[in-house]
Formats: C-alpha cells, structure tokens, sequence
C-alpha cells in the first residue's frame, strides 16, 4: 500500500512538473508574442484616424468571418481524429488530408460571401471603387494565407511540437511589428496599407511553417470526405451563427452608427483581448493534450479544471477594469477615454466567449456535436429576442448584445456537457468508440 501510494505520489508530480514546463513554455513564448501583438494593435489604434480603423475593423471582422465559414468545424474534426487514432480510429495523417482538401474549398465559397458583404458596406459609406476592390483582394489573400497557417500550425501542435509552433508565433509577430511600423511612419494612414502590414507578417509566418498534411488538391477517398462531413455537419449550423453574428453586429453597427461604434468596439477588444492568453494555452496546449487522452472522463476532468482556472483569471480581469477603467483606456489614446463602461462590458463579453469556447472544445474533442444544431437554435432565437433591446448606434448598446449572446452561448454549451455525461449516447456518432462517462 505504501509503495503504491509514494508510486501514485511520484507519478502526480511528474505530471505536474510536466504540465509547468507546459505552461512555462507557453507563457515565455506567447507572452512575447502577446506583447508584440499588442503594440502592433495600439498602434494601429492610436495612428490611424478614426474611420479608417474603422474600416480596418470592418476587414478584420470580414476575415474572421471567411476563417469560420471555412471551418464549419473542421478544427474539431482533426482535434477529434487524432483522439480516435490513438482509439484504433482511421490514420490521422490521412483524416488531417482531408481536412484540408475539405478547407480551401469552403474557403472559396466564404471567401464570395464576405467580399460581396464588404463591399456593399464601404459602397454605401461612399469609398471608392477602386479602393474597396484592393482591399477586398487584401482581405482575400490575407484570409486564405491565414487558414493555411493555422492548418499548419494546429498539426504541428497535435503532433507534439510546440516549441516550433512558438517560434513561428514569435517571427509571425515580429514580422507584423515591423511591417506595422513601416506602414504606419512611410505610408498614408489608412485602412489598406494597415492591413497589407498584416498580410506580409503573415506571410512570413506562413513561410516558416511547413505543409505537413500534405497537397489538398490531391485524390482523396470520397468515403473519407463523406465520414468527415457527417462530423462536422452537426457543427456547421453553430459555426455559421458565431461567423455571421459578428459580421451582422459589427455590419448593423456601421450602418446605424457610422465608423465611431465598430471602431470604439474593435479598440476595446484589442485590449480585452490581452485575457486570450489563457485561453490561448488552452486552446493550444491543453486542447492538442486532451487529444491524445483516450479516456473521456480522464479528458473531461482535465478540460474542465483548466475552464476553472480560466473562470477565475476572467473574474479577476473584470474587477480590475471596472477599479481602474481611466488607466486601461491610455492604451488606446485620447479618441476613446470616455469609454469607462464599454470597457467593462467588453471584459465581460471576452470573458464569457472565451469560457464558452474552451467547454465547446471540450465537447467536440470527445465527439458530443449531435446536439448543435438544437443549440445553434436556441442561440439564434436568443438573438433574435434581445437585438430590439439594444441601441446598436452606440458602443454601449453592441457590447450589451454580445454580453447576452455570450452568455446564452457559454450555458448552451455547459448544458451539452450535462446531456452528454448523463446520456452520451444522445450526443456522440454512431461511428464513435464506445464513451467512458
């Protein structure tokens, strides 16, 4: 008894030891990485004029909405495979192939939506022509540049590399500092050649990660397409409500308000954005982690003891903004220091999507996806009842919608891991290995 409790003792401590290395070189990676991101940020804030950041938020909301239509859930469809294939599941290597065949060609079809989406805005507001169709190929190279980086980047993890995805993080930084400063001080101040500073930062990014899954325009087994769309098609209707959410808020603000409120919104975002640290550790460290965990109860105690750390992280950054608004705001200039009580509203959304996030992998990584489409409509019917409560012409207005979604959000998903603990057989696929709740 003895030796096997100073034998359990030792083993604890290993895994500690283990999992502070972990985090140690996540910290000093992304840390660095945190810090580059965000003085590329303020600046951008700082320098450019209020409507060409504007705009400048308007193309960045435009590529993240391009990145999820991507995606449908395809990033929790490799997170899956490489679980399965410790499982006795289909190759990894091969599923991650398909993946990406699988990726550019939604790509195509997002990458149509979002530039019609953008142009008709920018239109509206008057630009001309021949801008709005730069920065729409802008927007496209950059898109379609940053979804192969994070293929590459999410296989590298998986694979247990993560000292080399640090390095690329830390040179993509570097490169986009750089390439912001030049931009900023040598050219005019505005919205394209901001972005053009993004695009060359990560390309270089892009450059220094490899292509380990391989040519997605090769042959593929069409049983293999058809087994990884079965997965993702539970996934697809929440996915497509978190891309087209933002881009109908960010857009409806635009309209209503003009440049001003999608600005101050985006602003506000950079700083609270600084609380992605952690959940940027959990969605690269813990996730590529519990990925390799064949055990689901193992996995999911795992998960959800690192949502605890991340909940109380968020509660401590929200009563910090709302002790010292006046001394966050300096790090976003003069244009934006009235805004005391947006920012603590932007806190509070941030925190909220982060947690929802972290327990939605949590539930793709064990394969509980059946129950989203019955949660994508709940969201969407939340939506749709608190929208005429807010005034979206005002910054104030916005980030009370995105509380309130965030919030239905986090509880749907929370709810997903009740049902799937009680009744797995609800939840997981029918081609799944038998769960152990």
């Amino acid at each position: 008894g003895s030796a096997t409790g100073w034998g359990f003792a030792a083993m604890s401590g290993e895994v500690l030891r283990r999992w502070i290395g972990y985090a140690a070189a996540y910290l000093g990676s992304t840390g660095l990485v945190q810090l580059l991101g965000a003085i590329t940020t303020f600046a951008y804030v700082r320098f450019l004029p209020v409507g060409e950041y504007g705009k400048l938020s308007l193309a960045l909301t435009t590529i993240a909405f391009i990145a999820l239509m991507s995606d449908l859930g395809l990033t929790g469809a490799l997170n899956f495979y490489k679980r399965e294939s410790s499982r006795s599941g289909p190759s990894f290597e091969k599923m991650a192939g398909v993946i990406r065949y699988l990726r550019i060609r939604f790509f195509l079809v997002a990458a149509v939506l979002g530039s019609v989406s953008i142009f008709w805005s920018l239109y509206q507001a008057e630009s001309t022509f021949m801008s709005i169709i730069m920065l729409i190929g802008l927007i496209a190279v950059t898109a379609l540049i940053q979804l192969n980086l994070s293929l590459n980047q999410a296989f590298i993890r998986l694979m247990g590399n993560l000292h080399q995805s640090y390095r690329i993080d830390i040179a993509g930084a570097v490169s986009r500092l750089g390439f912001a400063m030049l931009i900023l001080f040598l050219a005019p101040q505005q919205a394209g050649f901001a972005l053009l500073s993004i695009l060359a930062g990560t390309g270089v990014a892009f450059w220094l990660s490899k292509a380990p899954t391989g040519d997605a325009a090769s042959p593929t087994e069409w049983t293999d397409v058809k087994q990884v769309i079965r997965f993702i098609l539970p996934m697809a209707p929440s996915v497509v409500l978190l891309a087209a959410q933002e881009m109908i808020i960010y857009y409806t603000a635009w309209w209503l308000g003009g440049a001003g409120p999608v600005a101050s919104v985006f602003a506000l975002g950079r700083i609270s954005a600084l609380l992605t640290i952690l959940g940027g550790f959990f969605n690269i460290v813990v996730v590529s982690k519990l990925a390799n965990v064949s055990s689901t109860r193992r996995a999911l105690l795992g998960g959800y003891g690192f949502v605890g750390i991340l909940a109380v992280v968020c509660s401590t950054a929200i009563v910090f903004a709302w002790s010292y608004p006046d001394f966050i705001l300096l790090l976003i200039g003069p244009n934006y220091a009235h805004l005391q009580t947006p920012l603590l509203l932007s806190f509070c959304s941030a925190s909220l999507m982060m947690l929802a996030q972290a327990v939605g992998q949590l539930n793709r990584i064990v394969g509980w996806v059946r129950g989203e489409p019955f949660a994508a409509m709940l969201q969407l019917a939340a939506i749709i009842s608190a929208v005429s409560f807010f005034d979206m012409a005002e910054p104030v207005g916005v980030l009370q919608l995105w509380v309130t979604i965030n919030a239905v959000y986090l509880l749907l998903n929370i709810l997903t891991t009740l049902i799937g603990v009680c009744a797995p057989q609800l939840l997981s696929l029918r081609s799944q290995a038998p769960v152990d709740v």
